[in-house]
């Protein structure tokens, strides 16, 4: 089909056992019921290619970005200096990072929610997470090991 959607004229016809047959040739029994094809709505135009071009070229960034993501740990933010901790001790800072692990972790999963499979989907199973969400959202280790569970005012 890919070669014929090249060919100048393409015709459509019914085979004798119901099926709707596509060709740039048709066989001589079915000449006087094929109907030619315009192809013409198929072809793109210079715009249109050139935004494929370039939406093509945002995704490889997304992609090549999420690899990067993915293949270096993320550090963590520097903590804050003394004078803008002020009274602060440890535990504080401690507590603060937990919130933000916890806030990341959350924004992580809202990202990945519409990604994954309900039921069947095609070749996949329930509760398998789509390729294309990695595009799209980052990966984020739930932060229960290191700060416990979530405390409640923060639920949603």
């Amino acid at each position: 089909m890919a070669s014929a959607a090249y060919a100048d004229e393409i015709y459509r016809w019914v085979d004798e056992n119901g099926r709707t047959q596509f060709s740039d040739k048709v066989p001589d029994r079915y000449r006087n019921a094929a109907s030619r094809v315009d192809t013409n709505p198929s072809e793109l135009t210079d715009s249109q290619r050139q935004e494929a071009a370039e939406r093509a070229a945002r995704e490889k960034a997304i992609v090549e970005r999420a690899s990067d993501a993915r293949a270096e740990p993320v550090p963590l933010q520097a903590p804050p200096s003394a004078a803008v901790m002020g009274s602060r001790d440890g535990l504080s800072q401690q507590k603060l990072d937990c919130e933000r692990m916890q806030r990341e972790y959350r924004e992580s999963q809202e990202c990945f929610a519409p990604y994954i499979v309900r039921g069947r989907k095609g070749k996949y199973r329930s509760g398998v997470v789509l390729p294309e969400a990695f595009l799209y959202c980052k990966p984020v280790p739930d932060p229960s090991q290191q700060c416990g569970s979530q405390p409640q005012y923060n639920r949603q």
